[in-house]
């Protein structure tokens, strides 16, 4: 029973970073997939086992860094001329702190939904992610990359908002998504019609402000003056 739980928890943690890394830019770029593609990781968290929660959620943070940074190799080797036996080992030892803060996200989500139950962990949980995001930005000189919230960055009507929260705003709405997918999936009883109808109103005025400021916008952009801009890159 073991074997298997520890199987299963290994599957779903590989199923997370496989949807994350079709999802975001690098990889699959189809962010169709982002609003579940956390909820095999948000299942490991009902783990009862802190040391297995623990360990699948490192698990997951560390093959999804792992396939979203393997530029780093590229950029260590060919531009900064370390030799293959600097630059793996460096990018496994970045993906494995990484993954630290998903691995802190899955431990303490067991417990926020544990104690709390689904649906106040519905809105925790997403603000537990933002607040590692942020952290995961300034610990250590800070290493902001790899934000769910910068996959939309071709959906102009969900990015308005950034102009009120910042990205981490972005974020929070997908993990929002996440999170009731698995709420849905996982809670029994009441109050799944209360949280959908929350949820939709929250994501209704998202969209709102999104069509209001993208409008705004336009028509501000339609009065004014155009030019040509070229940007080029330096040579690194």
């Amino acid at each position: 029973m073991r074997d298997i739980t520890v199987r299963i928890g290994i599957a779903a943690a590989c199923c997370t970073a496989v949807l994350l890394w079709i999802a975001l830019p690098g990889g699959g770029d189809a962010v169709f997939v982002l609003p579940v593609a956390l909820v095999p990781m948000l299942f490991l968290s009902r783990e009862r086992s802190v040391r297995r929660r623990f360990f699948f959620g490192l698990l997951t943070g560390f093959l999804h860094f792992l396939l979203q940074l393997y530029w780093i190799v590229i950029v260590l080797g060919r531009y900064g001329g370390l030799p293959w036996f600097f630059s793996y080992p460096a990018l496994l030892l970045l993906s494995l702190y990484m993954a630290l803060y998903v691995a802190v996200f899955v431990l303490l989500a067991g417990n926020i939904y544990g104690r709390w139950g689904g649906a106040r962990a519905l809105w925790v949980l997403p603000l537990l992610w933002v607040g590692l995001d942020w952290l995961r930005a300034i610990l250590f000189s800070g290493f902001p990359w790899m934000d769910l919230g910068y996959a939309l960055w071709q959906t102009p009507l969900l990015l308005q908002t950034a102009d009120l929260f910042g990205h981490y705003f972005i974020t929070f709405v997908v993990v929002l998504c996440n999170t009731l997918v698995f709420f849905l999936l996982s809670t029994k009883g009441k109050g799944k019609i209360l949280s959908v109808v929350m949820v939709s109103l929250f994501f209704l005025a998202v969209v709102f402000y999104g069509h209001y400021r993208k409008t705004q916008l336009e028509s501000l952009m339609f009065l004014e003056d155009s030019a040509v801009v070229g940007i080029v890159q330096g040579n690194i």
